[in-house]
């Protein structure tokens, strides 16, 4: 079931607008992140409806494959609903972390 599911585009896909009346060929660009709003439909169940940039369009659902990475879904604790746990071990020190010696400065010749 692909309805709800977010995915982000690793590569640049092309979908069909169809806002205007007629199918307009658009591309999406990298990055971008797609909702899935309908199943696939059409001949063969290949064509998916998506929400991008707050507008529906259509794509073939191989590409979300092919082309996105899913979000995971948040769990329900991560969004407020219960305890957030913090890991708070931040493993070795990366530098030394004893006190530096104090500055001291020196005047170059006519100072």
């Amino acid at each position: 079931m692909l309805i709800g599911k977010r995915f982000e585009l690793k590569r640049s896909v092309m979908v069909l607008d169809t806002a205007s009346g007629r199918r307009v060929a658009i591309t999406v660009p990298v990055s971008a992140i797609l909702k899935v709003t309908s199943e696939p439909s059409g001949e063969d169940n290949r064509m998916v409806d998506v929400m991008w940039e707050n507008r529906v369009v259509a794509m073939f659902a191989i590409d979300l494959n092919a082309r996105g990475m899913e979000i995971p879904e948040r769990s329900t604790e991560a969004e407020g609903d219960g305890p957030v746990v913090v890991n708070t071990d931040r493993g070795p020190p990366l530098f030394n972390q004893e006190p530096l010696p104090p500055l001291t400065f020196q005047h170059g010749p006519g100072s």
